[in-house]
């Protein structure tokens, strides 16, 4: 498939974001996937950027793999699980119009999430509360495989249980990762986003996603929570309106 010069850049820069997102730059893809889309297709663009996330969240995950919470992993997992199977479903019954607008209605949701989380001093949830696991998972489970953009959703879950900065990262990072790993055979047998031409692509643009996870490290090391939060608040949304906006 030939790409134009607008199209390739929007390419880098995806591949970019996603390598910043997996290095801990929680949501940092959202804010890309929905111009993607627009570029190469809703499935596509989401089985191009798969295994990319996967080879991202593969070198965040052995630096950080000392911190995470595995119990609370355990907990959320089987459901996010469910919430894979159930994307599935649909994303193979839709056709890419409607791929289209419930990408961008699940990446709006997320930003909804996350707005919430960080401009409520007190949360009225109870993180620990079994609804809150399973309500998070199950969307987490969706977002993740509609449109790489779990994010929002599964840190807000993990915020709300107040881990530490380090430990909240390194539990995001192997969630993404265990996560990015189930959804493969899907992609692959299923959707048949996966393909021998998306994955020649993502090897080409590899070391993008290796600079944006390194630049994800650094920035999560120098970067205030509320700046980086509002930047991709801002971008994310931005961009699924754009989405909603583009099928009308």
């Amino acid at each position: 498939m030939d790409y134009s010069l607008l199209s390739i850049i929007v390419i880098l820069i995806s591949v970019l974001f996603t390598g910043a997102a997996k290095g801990g730059i929680v949501g940092a893809s959202s804010a890309i996937v929905p111009i993607l889309a627009i570029c190469m297709g809703g499935k596509e663009s989401v089985g191009f950027l798969l295994p990319i996330s996967f080879f991202a969240s593969l070198i965040s995950a052995i630096k950080y793999r000392q911190d995470p919470d595995w119990k609370a992993l355990l907990r959320v997992l089987p459901w996010a699980f469910v919430g894979i199977l159930i994307a599935v479903y649909i994303g193979d019954h839709a056709d890419n119009e409607e791929f289209f607008i419930l990408l961008a209605i699940v990446i709006l949701l997320g930003c909804a999430f996350i707005i919430i989380q960080h401009y409520t001093k007190r949360s009225s949830f109870t993180a620990s509360h079994h609804f809150w696991v399973i309500f998070f998972g199950l969307l987490s489970g969706l977002a993740a495989m509609i449109g790489n953009a779990t994010g929002p959703l599964i840190s807000t879950l993990f915020i709300l249980q107040r881990f530490p900065k380090k430990q909240f990262v390194s539990t995001y990072v192997w969630f993404c990762f265990l996560t990015d790993l189930i959804k493969i055979p899907f992609h692959v047998y299923i959707w048949h986003s996966i393909t021998s031409q998306s994955l020649l692509l993502g090897l080409y643009t590899s070391p993008f996603m290796v600079a944006g996870a390194f630049l994800g490290f650094w920035l999560v090391k120098k970067l205030p929570d509320k700046i980086y939060k509002n930047i991709i608040i801002t971008l994310s949304s931005l961009s699924a309106i754009i989405l909603l906006l583009y099928q009308l």
